[in-house]
């Protein structure tokens, strides 16, 4: 564990060291795609101005989705932990291969609404295990939570749409055993991320960062 911890430190590290050299006159746009379900897997991208890419896995056996909502919740009003669900990362378990989602707010600068987001990957790659961070950005955070909720938003109309899967099986994408009929447009709506959504625009960062 001391060895994992060590890595992680090592890496943030890079990332902080990048942004304290290459400070940004501008926010990056980051978005999440959920490709469809097979198998109980949903193939996952988080895309970094619409060029670089990375692609992780998601199992319903530990499905994170109801856990995504609380985390962009917690960053929607600034919460620090609540229901084991920080506001500062998101440990996504792919059945004992994990990605961290991470974002760390700019406490310098002179908007409250901007930070580092970056991917901390703990995956065997090629039969190397490798624990890195394999994505950055210097986002918006209000630009990120709207681009994550508006896919999770999708991803809950395609399964209520599409319960089995294109080999016509059938899983659960929330912990809901006693349901054959989950409203995932239900279960995935978030009353605290739609009322801080309304009272924010877009907010593209030209400059003034």
């Amino acid at each position: 564990m001391d060895s994992h911890k060590r890595e992680w430190f090592a890496e943030r590290a890079k990332v902080l060291e990048y942004y304290a050299n290459n400070i940004p006159d501008n926010t990056d746009d980051v978005k999440i795609i959920f490709h469809k379900p097979e198998s109980g897997w949903i193939d996952t991208d988080v895309v970094v101005n619409n060029s670089d890419t990375f692609q992780f896995p998601i199992s319903y056996v530990y499905s994170p989705f109801e856990d995504l909502i609380k985390w962009l919740e917690n960053l929607a009003v600034n919460r620090y932990f609540v229901d084991n669900v920080s506001s500062f990362s998101i440990c996504i378990n792919s059945e004992d291969i994990y990605f961290i989602l991470v974002y760390e707010p700019d406490f310098y600068s002179r908007r409250n609404d901007v930070g580092i987001f970056y991917v901390f990957a703990d995956d065997c790659i090629g039969g190397i295990w490798t624990r890195k961070v394999v994505l950055h950005a210097y986002c918006c955070k209000t630009d990120l939570i709207r681009n994550f909720y508006n896919s999770l938003t999708e991803l809950a109309r395609f399964l209520m749409n599409n319960p089995e899967d294109e080999n016509g099986w059938f899983f659960e994408w929330v912990d809901d055993r006693d349901n054959d009929n989950i409203d995932y447009l239900e279960r995935f709506n978030s009353p605290i991320i739609n009322d801080y959504l309304s009272s924010k625009s877009a907010c593209k960062v030209d400059g003034g960062i």
